[in-house]
């Protein structure tokens, strides 16, 4: 189905601009999306401010997202247009 083949093209571009954030902002962003950690935990466990924390959440946010908002219009077009 069409669908899963967009659906799975959108998850492979955010994994890719994931990895591709700096090592820092990185690792920041899994242990808060992907290990459910809370900001505290995060910035006791790398030594950095809670607003580091933040700082790098935002980043790295708007980075995947700049990335994938191209992808999400074509998926939409192609999706409303019915095919």
């Amino acid at each position: 189905d069409n669908a899963g083949v967009w659906i799975t093209l959108v998850i492979e571009i955010s994994d890719n601009k994931r990895e591709s954030l700096p090592e820092e902002c990185r690792r920041v962003f899994k242990k808060s999306r992907f290990e459910q950690k809370k900001y505290e935990e995060i910035a006791e466990e790398l030594n950095i401010s809670v607003n580091t924390v933040k700082y790098h959440i935002k980043n790295a946010l708007a980075y995947i997202n700049s990335h994938l908002s191209d992808y999400l219009k074509i998926i939409l077009a192609y999706i409303f247009m019915g095919n």
